[in-house]
C-alpha cells in the first residue's frame, strides 16, 4: 500500500467546513439582529403608544384650562370680582394722559428737519400705583 493514498482518504475539506461555518455564523447573526428589531419595535411601540396617551390628556387638560382662564376673564367674572372688591378701577386723571398732537410734530419736523431732531420726551409725575 502507497503511503500517500492513506494520507488523501484521511484528508479534511477545510474549505467546505469553512463555507458553512460562515453561512452558519452569517445566518445567526442575521436571526438575532432580526430578534433585536423585533423587540425594539415592540418597546418603541409601547412607548408611543404611551406618549399619544399622555398626549391626549395634556390636550384635554389643556382645553379644560383654557375655557376656565376665558371664563375668569370674562366680562361678568371681572364685574363680579369689581363687585365683591377684590378689583379696584381708578378713573384715569388728566394729568397722567400724554397728548399726541399730529400738527406739532409736522411743524416741529419741518422748522427743525436740519437736526434731526423729531422726538421729544415726555415726562409723567410719578404718584401713580407703585
Amino acid at each position: 500500500m502507497n503511503p500517500n493514498s492513506k494520507r488523501q482518504n484521511n484528508r479534511l475539506q477545510l474549505a467546505a467546513l469553512l463555507r458553512w461555518v460562515v453561512i452558519t455564523v452569517f445566518l445567526g447573526v442575521a436571526g438575532l439582529s432580526y430578534l433585536y428589531l423585533k423587540n425594539q419595535l415592540f418597546v418603541l411601540g409601547t412607548h408611543r403608544h404611551s406618549m399619544e396617551q399622555e398626549l391626549r390628556d395634556l390636550i384635554a387638560q389643556n382645553s379644560v384650562l383654557g375655557n376656565r382662564v376665558s371664563n375668569l376673564t370674562s366680562f361678568t367674572a371681572l364685574q363680579r370680582r369689581m363687585d365683591d372688591g377684590f378689583l379696584k378701577m381708578l378713573p384715569i386723571t388728566e394729568h397722567v394722559v400724554a397728548h399726541v398732537h399730529p400738527q406739532e410734530f409736522t411743524r416741529l419736523a419741518a422748522t427743525d428737519n436740519s437736526a434731526g431732531n423729531h422726538y421729544q420726551t415726555v415726562a409723567h409725575e410719578s404718584n401713580s400705583r407703585r
